[in-house]
Order: structure tokens, then sequence, then C-alpha cells
């Protein structure tokens, strides 16, 4: 229907002629079709990086159901009048066709947040069926307007299919159960006894995925929630109810989110920053920095910071309170987990250079044990997880390959890779080559900053000598094609930070100038611990940036805060920025929180436990912070 602007097909034909059946037809008759259905599992079929996906799933009970009513209308089942007793055992072992309904899930479960699969369950569909098809036409790349909309509702709509049976299906005995049966959330409740139903539930108890979709189908459970859908049912048209609780549940849960680029010493709070400076008596007191609002400024860029010059000199005043002190180090490490746990990141590379945070009192060495004591302090107390990246620093070839040397020895102690930070201007990567070539023999991961105020050429540079996995900030590769076509097809994660783009200037030439189309000014109203980013423009809606490219094109992307102290700002606040001021969708929001975890470089076991963690917070909803749950659903 989507793909015919909402008419049904011509009288003659049926849905199997435009959409065949994988199994029933074969590949090579499938090959002249745009679109096929199947039911194999994912392990059966020959994925291809460049077809989309739509999967869709029930929970085990209704299925179970429905699967006994379907299969007793066709004589390859060999089951026309079997009991739903039998059925069930043989469901439950796995002797049904198409095999085990958990190990066909599982299957499928790997590839859920990939950038080609649109996910939902049947009882989403079922309760918002309006919004999956708006998500799933955004999914397809089809435009549709309100009247389309309406026409797909309509002849999509179980009262059409049961009208207009001869479309949907091949025909059947009298004495058999219609094709389009009830399409109805529950109904295994009229079949299932009680040891039947704890059977299902035992089983889902080992699935984390389904335990989130589908733990509230026991008759017990007083919560009115369906299986497979948060939205409260009293919301949900299907069943003709009313409610004022409108709130999506998520709303009241904490985030889910990750964080990939993340300076340490650019996170250090600033009253931590302040109470030390006085306890040291380094308060510069001839600036007359009398309290924290007089203290800031210095520690933090203004709204007028247009350069990464202006932007790195706020680094040498509180890093002089912090380095070189063994129990602030400690401090700082254990607040910044705290801060991560409270906005709700799951996951942080939190990076710093241990040689700039050693002062003229400690080693390298003693600053990551110090940092390492606070994190895991934290950790244990907050209950997120903290990776560190170890930093070499352009203009300082000389420590580089001490940091290899350092992150090689203290992998098993958080350490997940190493980073290049530091201006571009003026720095070349061959005196750094060589460390980051022992780095790649050593098996250690590599991240670089380019293309913030460097060239393309600079994210180019990045890759081939110092053999970069993923690209800190890399906005400058939107100049060159061949450049942004390396990226691409290598899947180079790109970690993107919207405030201190601006910040640093870093995508100013891509802003808008023409002063008929556009108001020329980006207001950023400096408060104490946020940064509201204002972009305003006469007849366009959104303002340019280089993550739309990004976004457009399903480039590996993500969001971070950079140095959200300096900036003054939260991960909040830079996933607010790009949803309400560059008018990013909250599907293409929450693919940035995927694309981060599984562009991680934690272990594969690990990564996997984070994307199973992150699909049990966004699934079967997207939805990226408390504040912002209610404006995600109207959009």
């Amino acid at each position: 229907l989507l793909q015919h602007n909402g008419e049904p097909l011509p009288s003659h034909l049926k849905i199997s002629d435009e959409i065949p059946w994988l199994e029933k037809n074969g590949s090579t008759y499938c090959e002249n079709h745009v679109a096929l259905k199947t039911h194999l599992p994912l392990h059966l079929l020959n994925w291809n990086d460049q077809a989309k996906y739509i999967v869709v799933a029930r929970n085990p009970k209704d299925c179970c159901v429905s699967y006994y009513h379907h299969t007793r209308g066709f004589a390859f089942y060999d089951y026309a009048h079997g009991t739903f007793d039998d059925f069930f055992r043989r469901f439950i072992n796995g002797e049904v066709g198409y095999g085990d309904f958990f190990d066909h899930f599982v299957s499928w479960q790997s590839r859920l947040n990939d950038r080609n699969v649109f996910f939902c369950t049947y009882e989403q569909l079922i309760c918002d069926t309006k919004e999956i098809v708006k998500r799933l036409a955004l999914f397809l790349e089809i435009k549709i307007d309100d009247n389309i909309l309406e026409k797909v509702l309509q002849y999509s709509s179980l009262q059409a299919m049961q009208t207009d049976l001869q479309r949907w299906s091949i025909e059947r005995s009298k004495d058999m159960p219609k094709f389009i049966r009830k399409g109805e959330i529950g109904d295994w409740r009229n079949y299932f006894n009680e040891e039947q139903s704890k059977l299902i539930d035992m089983k889902v108890e080992q699935f984390p995925l389904m335990k989130t979709l589908w733990a509230k189908m026991s008759d017990n459970n007083d919560e009115k929630s369906f299986p497979g859908t948060l939205i409260d049912p009293d919301t949900c048209e299907h069943h003709h109810h009313t409610s004022h609780h409108q709130r999506h549940p998520h709303s009241h849960h904490a985030p889910a989110l990750v964080e990939l680029h993340i300076h340490l010493d650019g996170s250090f709070r600033h009253s931590t920053l302040f109470e030390l400076a006085e306890k040291k008596g380094i308060l510069f007191l001839r600036m007359n920095l009398a309290t924290i609002e007089d203290f800031i400024p210095y520690v933090s860029v203004q709204s007028t910071c247009q350069s990464l010059a202006e932007f790195l000199e706020k680094f040498p005043f509180f890093l002089n309170i912090v380095a070189g002190d063994v129990e602030a180090l400690e401090r700082v490490a254990y607040e910044f987990v705290e801060d991560q746990a409270i906005q709700g990141v799951l996951y942080t590379e939190a990076r710093y250079s241990p040689q700039v945070l050693m002062g003229n009192t400690l080693t390298p060495e003693q600053v990551i044990v110090a940092i390492n004591r606070g994190f895991k302090r934290g950790i244990k107390e907050f209950h997120v997880d903290i990776r560190t990246l170890l930093c070499c620093i352009r203009p300082h070839p000389e420590w580089s390959m001490e940091v290899v040397d350092l992150a090689n020895k203290y992998r098993s102690a958080g350490v997940v890779g190493i980073d290049l930070a530091g201006s571009e201007h003026n720095c070349s990567y061959s005196p750094h080559a060589a460390a980051f070539e022992r780095a790649v023999k050593l098996g250690i991961h590599r991240t670089v900053h380019a293309g913030e105020t460097g060239s393309a050429d600079s994210v180019l540079q990045a890759i081939q000598q110092c053999h970069a996995e993923r690209i800190g900030h890399g906005y400058a590769i939107v100049d060159d094609p061949a450049i942004y076509e390396i990226v691409h097809s290598r899947d180079i994660h790109l970690e993107c930070c919207l405030t201190s783009s601006l910040h640093t200037n870093a995508v100013g030439k891509y802003m808008p100038t023409d002063i008929e189309k556009y108001e020329e000014h980006f207001m950023l109203h400096g408060h104490k611990t946020k940064t509201t980013l204002h972009m305003h423009a006469k007849s366009k809606k959104e303002v340019w940036h280089p993550i739309h490219h990004f976004a457009r094109d399903h480039i590996n992307f993500s969001l971070s805060c950079d140095d959200p102290s300096v900036s003054q700002i939260t991960i909040e606040h830079e996933y607010e920025h790009a949803l309400t001021d560059l008018k990013l969708s909250p599907a293409q929001l929450s693919q940035c929180v995927f694309n981060a975890a599984r562009s991680s470089f934690l272990p594969e076991n690990e990564k996997n436990q984070l994307i199973d963690r992150l699909l049990a917070n966004y699934l079967p909803k997207q939805v990226m912070t408390r504040q912002l749950a209610d404006k995600i659903k109207d959009a």
C-alpha cells in the first residue's frame, strides 16, 4: 500500500503476486520483485547490507494460538485435526514449522539495531497502527501525506482484509479457520491452562529482550499493559478505551545513552574546581574571583566563542588546579561517573592525557592509577560502565609511544584504546605514525581527532597513517566526496559534538549566509549549568549542519558532549538541540545511540550485552530522555 500511494492492487491481483513468499516461490522467482516475505530464521538467509528488512515479532503465547489455527488451514502442515494441547507441546519443544520460536527470535535479535532493519512488535501494530505506518514510511524513504496515510490505514485494517479474503490467502475449506482471524492481543487466555502459561513464562525469563517486551503476560499480573507494548491500554484505539494517562511510561524512567567522545578534563565540576582552587590558594585574587559565578568564565567558554584556540585557552587554568594531585584526580573521576549516571549514560569512553594531568609531581602511570580508583568506586556505586581512552597530544609526539605502552599495560583495568588530540593546525600525523602502528600490532583500538578545524584530507591522513577506526568530529569530510565515500563505505564512526562544533567554529563555514533565506545569527545563551542553542530561520525551519548529511546518508555517527564543563552543557542538551534545532527525527537520534554502542571499543561479548541493555530500554518505543519523551511522542 505504501508503494502504491495507499491504493489497493487491481482486483485480479493477490498480495502474493506483488510480494512473493520466498519459501514457496523460490529465490529465482523472487529476484524480479521489489519486496518479498519470509518466515525463515536469520541464519537461513543470505544477509544483504543494501536490502531493507522489516521484522515483526509477536508475543509467544498469542503466536502459539495463531500458529495453531494457521496450521490447521493448510494441508502441507498435516495438522488439520490436531488438538491445541498437542500443538502446544510441539510449540514449546520447537517441533513446529520453522523450528523453535525462541531460537528464531534470537537469530534476528543481533540485527535489530542495524540501520537497514525496522523492528516492531505485533502488539505495537495493533495499538499504534498510525505511528508504525508513519515510521515505516520514513524507514522506506517513501513520502506520504495525510490522504495516503488514511488510505493505508483503511485498506490494511482487519475489516478490509476480512472483506477481501481472496487477496490475502489461498482457498480454505469452510470447516477450517479463516486466514484472517481475530487480530487480537491476549487471545491466548482462551486456550492456555495455568501450566502452559507458566512454561512460556519460564522460557521468556531466559531472554532479556523478550522479558522486556513480553513480561506482562501472566494472569496474576495486575498491571494492565499489553504484552509487547509499553503503551497504556487505555490509550489504545483498537480497544476503544479513553484515559487522561497520555504519558509514555518510559518518560518516567532514566534515559539510556552511550557517549564515546568526552574528555575527562573537560568535564570537571565547576564547584569542585572552585573548592580546590580556594583550598590551594590559587584563585588568583588579583582577578577578584570571590564567588563561583566570578570563577566560571575562566574555566568555560561564553556564547561568543568561535575558535578552537579560544576554546582551548580555558584548559591551562583549570588543569593547574587538578594536575599532579592524586586525591583531586580520584575525586574528579568519581564525580564524573556520578554525573554520567545522573544523565542516564549507560556506557562512556572517557579520554584524557596522563602526561597532561601528571603535573610536576606524578608519573603518567600514577595518574592512571588514581583516576582508575575514582572510576572503580563510582562504577560500583552508580552501576554504569566507564572505560578509558588514553590521549596522545599532537604537539608532543615524544609522549605517544609511552601512551601506547600504558594502554597495553592497563587494558585489563578499563583502558580500551588511544586517541590523538589537539589542534590540527600545522601538525603532521607522521611523528605519531610509529606509535599508532605499534597500537595496531598490539590490538589496541584507535580514534583520532580530525576534520574538526582541519580539512577532509586530515581525516584521510588519520585513517591512513594512524589506522583510525573512529574519527573525533570529522565534519570536513562533506567537502570531499571521495573521502566522504571512504568513511561511509568503511563504516568509520564519527564522534560528533554539536555545541562544541559551534564553539570551535568547526562548522561555521557550513552555516547558511543567505540573508534572504535566513536570519544570520545563532544565539547561545549562557547559564550557570547549561547552554541553550537557538537557531532562527526566516523561511526554513531547520538550520543545516554536516550531521544532516550524515543522517541522510546513514553515515555511522553519534552525539557526545566533548567538554561539557567548558561548553556548559549536558548530553541531554545535545540531543535536544539535534531534535528541536537541527530537526533530526527521534528514529535518527536513537540510531545515534546504537551506532555508538556498536562502534564502542568494548570486547564483542560485552558490546553485545550493552546492545541488549539498550534494546531493552528502547524497544518497542524509541525514547531519548525523560524531558524529551513527550516531545518525541508528538514528533
